[in-house]
């Protein structure tokens, strides 16, 4: 099971829940983003749109907490009379900063395996969007994509989480 297909296709469809009118653009991605996570074979075409909606998703996770962080600052800010406890403001934008580390993560790892779906559809020609890519291929998703793109957004994160407190006036 690919977990970053897994993810993007359900994300993607509470998405698409919210926002009826892409709907019709996009309703058959997110069945076809857990297909691909299932390990189903697609066409190279196919496999482009399913990472572009995957990347699509992502993004949308990524900037999600950012402007939860960013409501929750102003709002600390406003309620505190402008001093914010620097224990509360740690509490409340950790977690959302490794959301957002792992959210980025999963789309630099998506948009890696699309570069190489890219290449292949232009160098094959366009019949070449049906046929699916090679097996081995650098461009095909593989169980690990997640796992090795979440450990190094956990990593970066908790790396800068700890300079950041090692800077804090004390």
């Amino acid at each position: 099971m690919l977990v970053d297909y897994w993810l993007a296709g359900h994300l993607g469809r509470e998405w698409l829940q919210l926002r009826k009118g892409t709907r019709q653009e996009r309703g058959d991605l997110p069945e076809l983003c857990t297909s691909v996570a299932r390990g189903a074979i697609s066409p190279a075409r196919t496999l482009w749109r399913v990472r572009d909606f995957a990347v699509m998703i992502w993004l949308r996770v990524s900037v999600t907490p950012m402007v939860f962080l960013l409501i929750g600052v102003v709002a600390m800010k406003v309620l505190s009379g402008g001093a914010i406890p620097f224990a509360i403001a740690l509490g409340s934008a950790s977690p959302l900063l490794f959301l957002f580390g792992i959210a980025a993560a999963q789309i630099a790892t998506a948009q890696y395996r699309g570069k190489h779906v890219r290449l292949y559809l232009n160098r094959a020609g366009r019949s070449a969007g049906a046929l699916p890519l090679p097996p081995g291929s650098p461009g095909l998703p593989r169980r690990s994509d997640f796992w090795i793109a979440l450990a190094l957004a956990v990593i970066v994160v908790a790396v800068l989480l700890v300079s950041g407190l090692r800077a804090a006036p004390t």
